[in-house]
């Protein structure tokens, strides 16, 4: 004969599982479906970018401007060994046009190993976005600039720039030579934004001839990677040692994550290694010459990063972590996404069992 309330008991305990696990998929859904966009003005006006496909954001320096221009582009910049053009937002979007003034941004934008940029007004903010927030706009069309709009709860909808069809509009007026005469010069004329301007391209220059790497040793040091032209960091407190990949043999492990590359062995210890690229589902890291495998300082088990390769040292003051795997961090008008290593360390996901 069944005890009733012991085996209502042992039901209840069953179904606040199965919520408790359901609750847990619901949050990695929520995570998976979020974004990062970049938030900018121009003309009074707000508009979102997907910050994937962005390098870097600079304050306007001088521009080289040719009397003949493809059609939206309001100068040539020179970017790391490269001339890229750079598009006025304004004119793609039939605004008004009016001169920059010297707080106008260039947003460097890299698609499809291709780089151009955007002049706006202003970069205001860069955050998380839930996708079932960004909805299509009613008049969507396949050649639109403006495809989605964000519409948060307790706000005014903002607009979503479509980086595929700008970069389109910039490819098919250079395939097609559909050059323009450059009667209008934006640039400030004064001669101290002149000046100013000048200085700003020659910093540039500067930067790129001479890459300069601090010491590690400062409290708020941190080593960078790219994955997919996105700049990560690891505060130097965490790393133990780096390994370059051509010095250490992966052994792969069956049935574990795609995430986990496999197991090396170091001085007799052996390591799991997990690729940060896969982790954060952008597909599996390429192995060549500069991967780098970065072993993390952890009091109990050994784990290790497998990398694309590493970038220069830099510094961030109060960086505030939260409950996520990465917070981005505005630096000089760049984005950097700081890893939360603790909370990594400690998603039983990664272990192997």
């Amino acid at each position: 004969m069944y005890n009733i309330p012991r085996l209502l008991y042992k039901i209840f305990l069953i179904k606040a599982k199965e919520s408790k696990k359901l609750d847990f998929m619901n949050d990695i859904t929520v995570q998976s479906k979020s974004k990062t966009y970049l938030f900018l003005e121009t003309n009074n006006m707000e508009y979102m970018l997907n910050s994937k496909n962005i390098l870097e954001i600079i304050k306007i320096p001088s521009l080289e401007c040719p009397k003949v221009l493809p059609k939206h582009v309001c100068g040539l910049l020179e970017y790391k060994n490269e001339i890229i053009n750079v598009m006025d937002l304004r004119s793609l979007l039939g605004l008004e046009i009016k001169p920059f003034s010297l707080n106008s941004k260039i947003i460097i934008i890299s698609f499809k190993d291709n780089k151009f940029a955007l002049v706006v007004d202003n970069v205001s903010d860069i955050k998380k976005i839930d996708s079932d927030l960004i909805k299509d706009a009613p008049y969507n069309s396949e050649f639109e600039i403006i495809q989605k709009i964000y519409t948060p709860k307790n706000d005014a909808s903002v607009m979503v720039l479509n980086i595929k069809v700008i970069f389109e509009i910039l490819k098919k007026s250079l395939e097609n030579q559909n050059f323009a005469q450059n009667d209008v010069d934006l640039m400030p004329k004064d001669a101290n934004s002149t000046e100013i301007l000048k200085q700003r391209a020659l910093n540039m220059k500067q930067k790129e001839d001479f890459k300069t790497y601090a010491p590690i040793s400062t409290e708020n040091q941190y080593i960078t990677f790219k994955i997919d032209e996105i700049t990560y960091c690891i505060k130097n407190n965490h790393i133990k040692e780096f390994y370059k990949i051509n010095k250490s043999k992966i052994t792969k492990i069956p049935s574990t994550p795609n995430f986990i590359a496999g197991v090396i062995n170091v001085r007799g210890d052996f390591i799991c290694v997990v690729d940060i690229k896969a982790y954060f589902n952008r597909g599996n890291s390429k192995i060549n010459e500069k991967s780098t495998i970065i072993i993390l300082q952890s009091d109990k088990f050994k784990i290790a990063i497998l990398t694309e390769g590493i970038g220069e040292s830099t510094i961030f003051e109060n960086v505030a972590l939260n409950q996520e795997d990465f917070v981005n961090y505005v630096q000089n008008e760049k984005i950097y996404c700081i890893l939360n290593i603790d909370n990594i360390l400690n998603n039983e996901k990664i272990y192997i069992k």
